[in-house]
């Protein structure tokens, strides 16, 4: 007996921006971007009332306190100042 296919797409927008000495990044990232669900496998026990049929969700393989594989989003944000030496006479 076959499970059903997984279809996941993920995806990430990066912003880089300098003003000055100090440079940043910001980042958006989502995984399951269109919240399809992810079946598990139907249960395969014969003699069972619940052969071929399916009563779980994947666990989510990037989170293991998530739960299922729901759409999940993080932003991050990253600053970095340049130090520039002057007058160091070489």
């Amino acid at each position: 007996m076959r499970g059903p296919g997984q279809f996941n797409i993920d995806a990430s927008v990066i912003k880089n921006t300098k003003i000055g000495p100090v440079s940043s990044e910001l980042r958006l990232e989502v995984f399951n971007l269109l919240n399809h669900p992810q079946f598990a496998n139907p249960n395969g026990q014969l003699g069972n009332s619940a052969f071929g049929t399916i009563s779980a969700m994947l666990a989510s393989p990037s989170c293991a306190l998530c739960g299922t594989t729901e759409r999940q989003m993080q932003v991050a944000v990253k600053a970095e100042v340049l130090r520039v030496l002057v007058g160091s006479g070489f």
